[in-house]
């Protein structure tokens, strides 16, 4: 798991913060929690469109597999 970027530490602790300070609904507090998650996924989007590069995941692509040699 990769760690925490400095930018979504302040959202969570503030949407933290919220959740344990305020007498809100359970309701609503879900609804603050999913739209922070909402917000720092849009936000890891446009970041990965502008730098127009896509994350890796450990998978290669059909041609970048290593070819067998005959035998």
């Amino acid at each position: 798991m990769k760690a925490l970027k400095s930018a979504e530490v302040p959202v969570l602790l503030l949407v933290w913060m919220l959740c344990v300070g305020t007498d809100w609904s359970t309701g609503t507090k879900i609804a603050l929690n999913a739209a922070a998650v909402a917000l720092l996924c849009l936000r890891e989007v446009i970041l990965h469109r502008r730098s127009g590069t896509r994350p890796v995941h450990g998978r290669r692509s059909a041609g970048a597999r290593p070819q067998l040699a005959a035998a």
